[in-house]
């Protein structure tokens, strides 16, 4: 009886150690080596301008690009053709000063930030693809005070995630009614710069799994990698990678910034799946 209570024991140890490696984030089952290849997307009449950011909607792939008289193209990801550009800069009704950094796809509504009106835009996808004449912008404004200002603001369900120069914290969150929650975690690196300027120095890259209420955040010129989960009570750091690379910052021209001479290049854009 003895022999057999050490080898059930040690069964559920094996075990142990075996679910943790799956789930471990450096254990990955399939690998696929993908080669590096240039495209270049032509079109006589209706040319377009340098990428910024791409995202996916079905069949359709979304860019975002300036130096174009639209700030989006909807390209057939299956034939590779142009179905039609939106989004003009301009301060007529359904045109816009700026549109931010960055957008995101919400179900089937295109979301941009527009960081000049303080306001957070609601467009859908399939009355841009349909050609409607007037498509309906929703906008929501939201709050920047003297000691809470986002610069860069992610939904994820209801709520929506804020980086930004904050009084305390580096991760704020805002409520379904564009309320403060409050600002949560700090940085897992020590640091000099203190108060509302760290986010001028230490900029954090963002991608979000609304589906599990997770937050995928890396530090800019670092190898820093987090995870976080969204629950009633805030965001919560759930894993943080064993990084090396952390970025150098300097004062140059009275400014605060990073020193690329010192500093890494650092992950540049995250991306997820429902499950991943």
């Amino acid at each position: 009886m003895k022999y057999c209570y050490i080898y059930l024991m040690l069964l559920l140890l094996i075990f142990s150690c075996n679910r943790k490696q799956e789930n471990s984030i450096d254990k990955f089952d399939n690998i696929i080596n993908l080669s590096v290849s240039d495209s270049l997307f032509s079109d006589n009449e209706l040319p377009m301008g340098t990428v910024l950011s791409m995202k996916n909607w079905k069949d359709i792939l979304i860019t975002c690009h300036h130096a174009d008289d639209y700030r989006f193209s909807f390209i057939d990801s299956k034939t590779g053709k142009l179905i039609t550009r939106w989004g003009q800069k301009e301060n007529a009704p359904n045109e816009f000063i700026d549109f931010g950094s960055d957008f995101f796809i919400q179900d089937s509504l295109l979301v941009f930030q527009s960081s000049m009106k303080k306001s957070i835009n609601y467009v859908s996808i399939p009355a841009i693809l349909r050609g409607a004449k007037e498509v309906l912008v929703k906008t929501e404004i939201y709050p920047y005070t003297a000691d809470f200002r986002p610069l860069h603001i992610v939904p994820i369900g209801n709520r929506k995630v804020a980086t930004g120069l904050f009084k305390q914290g580096v991760l704020g969150v805002l409520d379904e009614n564009n309320n403060i929650v409050g600002t949560y975690s700090d940085y897992p690196f020590p640091y000099e710069v203190e108060g509302l300027y760290r986010g001028t120095a230490y900029q954090l890259v963002l991608s979000c799994n609304t589906y599990r209420q997770r937050l995928l955040v890396s530090v800019s010129h670092s190898d820093v990698f987090e995870i976080y989960e969204l629950d009633a009570n805030g965001l919560h750091r759930v894993y943080v990678n064993d990084f090396n690379q952390v970025p150098v910052v300097q004062m140059q021209d009275g400014r605060l910034g990073i020193d690329d001479s010192k500093s890494i290049g650092g992950i540049l854009e995250l991306f997820n799946t429902d499950n991943h």
